[in-house]
């Protein structure tokens, strides 16, 4: 197989409420009706094809996607809607960029009305087939930077004293050298903007940014954002999601201007059913309130190969502890872990002998109140590191 032979499409698709919506993420239940918009809310897709198979990947500005509702569509019908319009879609990795100033898809902090549910189903869908049918010759690069100075760690002490600060940029240029797209991936919460005006946070703004500076579609994808936060975070109005916006940018062009030939041998897509040993009253009950058609415990995971990168998608918040593990166990490949991907189930701490420190901490965050169980992220580690196997294997 050659890179002659792939084909990269992107597209956005709007799906900004037309109606005041609760937002999620700060304080507990229904306590922010927005009041405006700050910024619009997309869904920005991507689609990579070589031969019959296509790669889906698409980054949905909301605070978290559920896999099933009992009352509305979530990711389970919405990759079943796309697959039945574009049958040679191999995969879907759909990753909620997990913005505090986003409509409330989960339900925690007052849900949204059915069209609103509906408006996001169909822009991811609207988005996919869009990007698909943009799609042409395409050559790619990898690039990426260290920025410290850009993240900030709830928990400073062992083990979780270090932080995944790496920003990653997967390029797309056609045969006239015209930029296509990206695919950014970085692990920072969108917690830059408060208030009750409806804002994609930074996530948004650069991309944006990069679409005005260098053409084509990009797709920011939340790394490893368990326990990280930005270290610039203002007085959370939408001036300061552009100031720490600029500073990512500015680190996105730079891995883009450093970035080198991406040799893709291959892509390929693997999901897995994963049940969780709910240990966790709080989601227990959390999981009845919000409608959910499965249980808490049930989810899965995903694997997304392109080439010698692969995108391990965990239905959470991941700690960023797991990408070291993976990075461990496959020490040949890219691993980039992507959060809260298929699925909302909570923060994913690993290793699980340090979940006992963290619950000591929840008077400082909501960590530990969130975490469906101590080992969920040890059993959805184990899920990424079988499908990787699998790849291996294959190759």
């Amino acid at each position: 197989m050659t890179t002659e032979r792939l084909q990269f499409g992107s597209a956005t698709a709007d799906i900004t409420p037309d109606r005041p919506v609760f937002l999620g993420g700060y304080g507990i239940g229904p306590v922010r009706k927005c009041t405006g918009i700050a910024s619009r809310l997309y869904v920005r897709a991507a689609a990579i094809s070589l031969g019959d198979s296509t790669l889906a990947i698409a980054a949905i500005d909301t605070h978290g996607l559920l896999r099933a509702y009992r009352h509305a569509p979530g990711h389970r019908e919405i990759s079943a809607a796309a697959k039945s319009e574009r049958p040679q879609i191999e995969g879907i990795l759909a990753a909620s960029t997990h913005s505090h100033s986003a409509p409330d898809s989960t339900g925690v902090w007052g849900g949204l009305p059915l069209p609103e549910y509906e408006r996001i189903a169909e822009g991811v869908v609207a988005a996919i087939t869009d990007a698909i049918d943009a799609s042409e010759p395409a050559t790619f690069s990898l690039g990426s930077v260290r920025c410290p100075d850009l993240l900030r760690n709830q928990c400073g002490y062992p083990p979780h004293d270090t932080l995944d600060d790496s920003l990653t940029v997967i390029s797309a240029t056609n045969e006239r050298g015209k930029a296509l797209g990206r695919i950014i991936h970085f692990s920072a919460h969108a917690t830059v903007a408060s208030g009750h005006e409806v804002s994609s946070d930074w996530y948004g703004a650069i991309a944006s940014r990069l679409d005005e500076s260098l053409s084509g579609t990009s797709l920011v994808l939340p790394g490893a954002i368990g326990r990280t936060q930005p270290a610039i975070r203002g007085d959370g109005s939408q001036r300061a999601v552009t100031n720490y916006a600029s500073r990512v940018f500015d680190k996105a062009v730079e891995a883009i201007d450093s970035s080198a030939p991406l040799l893709i041998d291959g892509i390929g897509f693997a999901t897995e059913p994963v049940k969780l040993r709910i240990s966790n009253p709080l989601l227990k009950g959390i999981s009845r309130l919000i409608k959910r058609d499965e249980p808490v415990n049930e989810t899965a995971a995903c694997v997304a190969r392109i080439g010698p990168v692969l995108l391990a998608g965990f239905p959470g918040e991941v700690y960023p502890n797991i990408g070291d593990a993976m990075r461990r166990e496959t020490p040949d490949s890219t691993i980039l872990p992507v959060s809260l991907t298929g699925d909302q189930v909570g923060y994913l701490i690993y290793p699980a002998n340090s979940y006992g420190r963290i619950l000591r901490d929840a008077y400082k965050n909501d960590n530990s109140y969130f975490c469906p169980s101590p080992r969920a992220g040890e059993t959805l580690l184990g899920s990424a590191l079988r499908m990787i196997r699998g790849f291996d294997e294959l190759t």
